[in-house]
């Protein structure tokens, strides 16, 4: 039995309440329902980590002798990191208003700016980890460069399942509009346009965010090379740049080194492209314009090795990724202008990021203690609440945990646009 408030209005709840900020929280998102959920059983609180496996390669051997491959189990840490939370404060007589009225009032903007939070963390995290890139910088991306970008991605076996997603900065996807409007009757798009859906691109789901990051280019100079061959593994030792810079590259600038080809992974033929290779702290440069470069992938040309739990050298052959190990004086192109903002926009398969969201611990000596989740799209919120006897008022304190990182960026193809 509903209790009824004023004019007839339905006394809203604290369930209530709480299943109407997780129907915003669902409805403010795109990115956190296209990517990999399922995380969640194994967490508890903030600052949990676990370790995930990797998928396990292998390579064949020819003919009748039977070749033994190494197991060579790869792991990556997982954690929850991110919390946000907002307060509300409202009388027993605002309980009377109708759902609509009271979440105008109190809820949209605070639900709203969670979903914005998650929703931006998923798609840095995108931007920020992905290495294979493509597009001109400077110039406005068009459904072309989206094709020939899907076209690399089934290059470097991104599975072909369904699975893929695009995700395009608001300006590109008016741009991507039009685009379409023009090939398309506009009744066929105007509809999905109109919700941030643009249809299938090269049989890719394209959505558009508000939330997309830009990306501002580091402040390189110089003529860079390697300092080294064969050098392989997650550090480029590095000379030539201009010296004495302290954000020579930003995380998340784009490089390419001459001679050194990205590959097919299991057959571990050349694409005929170059790799490009992801940069994941920021770099300095030495009075002498010198420096080391943490980057992903590591580089693997097949001779990569790794020390297992019980001290054996393992050999990483099955996970070769570039067709050689860089020359000494091998000349690095970086992507993009230095010190100049460029739009992003990204295309990934669902595995390429992983988000997991949490239920937050709830204190027992909260006078309301509740938290909702959603089996579809995996989030999830707290709330818990206080009366302020002298005001008469009861506050209200809503929270969101979660973690995100991109697990297998691999499975992700990020598309340089125009400059801002």
């Amino acid at each position: 039995m509903s209790v009824q408030g004023e004019e007839g209005n339905v006394f809203l709840t604290d369930d209530l309440i709480l299943r109407e900020m997780l129907r915003i929280l669902k409805s403010t998102s795109v990115g956190v329902k296209r990517v990999h959920r399922n995380l969640e059983k194994h967490f508890g609180k903030v600052g949990d980590t676990i370790s995930i496996e990797k998928p396990f390669k292998t390579k064949t051997s020819e003919g009748r002798t039977l070749s033994i491959q190494p197991m060579a189990d790869q792991k990556v840490p997982f954690q929850i990191t991110r919390q946000r939370n907002f307060g509300l404060q409202f009388t027993q007589r605002d309980r009377t208003l109708s759902m609509r009225n009271f979440k105008s009032r109190y809820l949209q903007s605070g639900v709203a700016q969670l979903g914005v939070d998650i929703e931006q963390s998923v798609l840095e995290c995108l931007v920020r980890k992905t290495y294979n890139v493509s597009g001109s910088p400077g110039t406005q991306i068009n459904s072309d460069m989206i094709t020939d970008a899907s076209g690399y991605m089934t290059e470097v076996a991104v599975p072909e399942d369904g699975m893929r997603t695009g995700i395009l900065n608001t300006r590109d996807g008016g741009a991507i509009d039009k685009e379409m409007k023009g090939k398309y009757n506009e009744e066929l798009v105007k509809g999905a346009v109109q919700k941030g859906y643009y249809g299938k691109i090269a049989d890719i789901d394209m959505y558009r965010s508000a939330v997309m990051p830009v990306h501002r280019v580091g402040d390189y100079g110089g003529t860079p090379l390697v300092n080294g061959a064969g050098q392989k593994g997650s550090t480029l030792v590095t000379d030539g740049w201009t010296a004495s810079k302290t954000e020579l590259l930003r995380v998340g600038d784009s490089f390419s080194i001459a001679g050194v080809y990205a590959i097919h992974p299991q057959t571990r033929l050349s694409t005929g492209r170059l790799q490009t290779f992801v940069v994941t702290e920021i770099a300095s440069s030495s009075g002498a314009g010198a420096s080391s470069i943490k980057i992903s992938p590591e580089i693997n040309d097949g001779t990569l090795t790794m020390t297992n739990p019980a001290g054996e050298t393992v050999s990483l052959g099955a996970y070769q990724n570039v067709s050689n190990a860089p020359a000494d004086n091998a000349p690095i192109t970086v992507i993009g202008t230095a010190n100049l903002y460029y739009r992003q926009n990204v295309l990934f398969h669902r595995d390429a990021a992983t988000l997991c969201m949490v239920e937050k611990e709830l204190p027992e000596s909260a006078s309301v203690k509740a938290r909702i989740s959603d089996e579809e799209t995996g989030l999830s919120l707290s709330m818990t609440a206080a009366y302020d006897i002298t005001e008469d008022m009861q506050v209200y304190r809503v929270d969101a945990v979660w973690g995100v990182d991109s697990l297998m960026p691999e499975l992700a193809h990020r598309i340089y646009s125009a400059v801002l």
